[in-house]
């Protein structure tokens, strides 16, 4: 993993208490499927993090405040508010708020849009509230240079997939689907099964206009070679989906990335 440092830009603070300040530049982190770009804010003893995490083929983002317990409170969903100086109205998404299993770290996670993280450019501050924890101040600063670097992560994953990026970047609205119908327990490998192996696989898959799947990729082993093989043969067979759409409104060959999950029958 390897990590692009920018340079910081600090701006005002606005509110009765200050906002927290940036402790270190934004950072652009490479992993194997996924970018994620963070910064830590406030004090060394009591870190605050915000880390922004595209989905692979870049259709949405998930964000995450990460500090302690009493920074972000009590476990269990939440609605978020991200309230921006100077903006009529706040953005509104649903969250999850978890703790550690060790330690006193704790989680938000949310969703969003990618117009709307990319509207967060140049924000003097960001406050993001919850309803049942308490909210969190900084002083974003997230500047066009951090975004850009994300982009560059998410172009070199795509590339390095063999995924064309101006070909994704052609998709204004992704492929639409239900997989709840896809796998049953029938499914399981049975060298799984004696194994009793589980696990995650990652999926790339394309999508024709006519919304059946015509390419898949492991872009994530799930670590069992059973459930890894058995998982893009089930897609080719039974996913299909709302064709994704070009600016003009029209059907196009799209792009969908899916984590499939494989648990043992009971």
């Amino acid at each position: 993993m390897r990590t692009m440092m920018l340079a910081a830009l600090v701006a005002g603070q606005s509110g009765d208490v200050p906002p927290l300040q940036p402790a270190a530049p934004w950072g652009v982190d490479y992993a194997d499927s996924l970018c994620t770009l963070s910064r830590t804010y406030g004090d060394a003893a009591t870190p605050i993090t915000l880390a922004f995490q595209p989905d692979f083929f870049g259709q949405g983002l998930k964000a995450f405040a990460m500090g302690t317990r009493r920074q972000l409170g009590g476990q269990g969903a939440a609605n978020v508010t991200l309230a921006i100086p100077g903006r009529d109205q706040p953005i509104r998404t649903t969250g999850t708020r978890f703790h550690l299993p060790t330690g006193d770290r704790a989680v938000l996670q949310y969703i969003l849009s990618r117009d709307v993280f990319e509207s967060l450019v140049d924000a003097p501050t960001a406050t993001i509230d919850t309803s049942n924890g308490p909210p969190v101040t900084v002083v974003l600063s997230l500047s066009r240079p951090a975004v850009a670097a994300l982009r560059r992560c998410e172009t070199d994953l795509l590339a390095k997939s063999g995924y064309d990026p101006a070909k994704v970047a052609r998709v204004v609205t992704p492929p639409g689907s239900n997989p709840g119908s896809w796998l049953t327990d029938r499914d399981y490998p049975e060298a799984a099964r004696k194994a009793k192996q589980s696990g995650k696989v990652f999926v790339g898959m394309t999508v024709a206009a006519d919304g059946k799947v015509t390419d898949c990729r492991i872009l994530q082993s799930s670590g069992a070679a059973s459930l890894d093989q058995a998982t893009c043969p089930i897609l080719f067979e039974r996913a299909r989906f709302r064709p994704g759409l070009d600016a003009d409104g029209k059907p196009v060959e799209s792009y969908k990335s899916l984590t499939f999950t494989w648990s043992l029958p009971r």
